[in-house]
């Protein structure tokens, strides 16, 4: 329907290889850091790691994000090897791995055991308590990162290989020149990057069922500029082949589609919901079985 009306639509559909300029610089930001944090205090390196570390490394995840889409170059592999250097600033070879799920996520949404984005019943009996839903977003990345192996488990294949021995070789350089404190530095940011930060509260954001009825959410806020526009969600998973920085001008072209939609106000608020709320947590996802909406409801 929106192609239909605005035609204009398809010009978005075009490779972006500023993609690869951005993170080689967000790399070399990281890189910066560590060595300039070397010597620094054990205090002033975690703190570093929740400020600047989080804030680059969730970018570089947003990053291999778009990429997995092949979104910056017309060679696939071209894209994987973007995706393999973003990598270098975040310290955990999930670039080619995330891409293999995430494209489940894409074409089974909502849909159990095929979806690796949709909770386990096991974290959904769990996580209830406030004090336990704030150890959820405190370990996300681990629940993120390690589910899908759980629930859609997919042998290695030889660029998930390539890209852990590259990554682990660069954590064992990092620790041997720059020292441990980079190495926790370098991984404790991608940890907070994922976890218990605002920029990762998109995460939370994107497909809990805030509105009785609607699985998917944007958030048009100041937080797009270091996230790189992965608040505009409906857009992307309604044209995951335009590229990041095409997003705003998806809605602009075609204002009637989003703008009546609910949407998020603030991260923070959605952070806050998740965790205090009573009636709101892991099983507030839509589940979709051949074709029928389901609940999973809290027992």
């Amino acid at each position: 329907m929106i192609i239909e009306k605005h035609p204009e639509v398809k010009e978005l559909m075009k490779h972006d290889p500023f993609s690869l300029y951005l993170t080689i610089a967000l790399v070399l930001g990281q890189i910066t850091v560590m060595y300039l944090i070397q010597n620094m205090p054990w205090w002033f390196v975690i703190i570093a790691a929740f400020v600047s570390g989080a804030v680059l490394s969730h970018a570089l995840y947003v990053l291999i994000h778009d990429l997995t889409h092949y979104t910056a170059f017309r060679s696939r592999k071209a894209n994987q090897f973007t995706a393999i250097l973003a990598n270098f600033g975040q310290g955990i070879p999930s670039a080619i791995s995330f891409g293999r799920f995430h494209a489940d996520h894409h074409i089974f949404l909502g849909r159990p055991n095929w979806d690796p984005d949709l909770p386990t019943q096991t974290e959904i009996n769990f996580f209830r308590t406030p004090f336990r839903k704030f150890m959820f977003l405190l370990t996300m990345p681990f629940f993120y990162g390690l589910r899908p192996y759980v629930v859609c488990p997919k042998p290695m294949n030889t660029m998930e290989l390539i890209n852990s021995i590259v990554i682990f070789s660069w954590d064992a350089f990092i620790g041997y020149y720059f020292g441990y404190k980079s190495l926790v530095y370098l991984l404790m940011g991608t940890i907070f990057g994922l976890g218990l930060n605002p920029v990762a509260a998109h995460i939370i954001a994107e497909h809990y069922e805030f509105i009785k009825g609607q699985d998917t959410y944007s958030y048009y806020g100041i937080l797009n500029i270091p996230n790189l526009n992965i608040g505009y969600h409906i857009e992307h998973h309604d044209f995951p082949n335009i590229a990041w920085r095409n997003l705003p001008k998806l809605r602009e072209i075609a204002p009637e589609f989003y703008n009546t939609l609910p949407q998020h106000k603030s991260y923070l608020l959605v952070m806050y919901k998740y965790i205090f709320d009573k009636d709101f947590g892991a099983w507030c996802r839509i589940g979709r079985n051949n074709g029928d909406d389901i609940k999973q409801k809290r027992n």
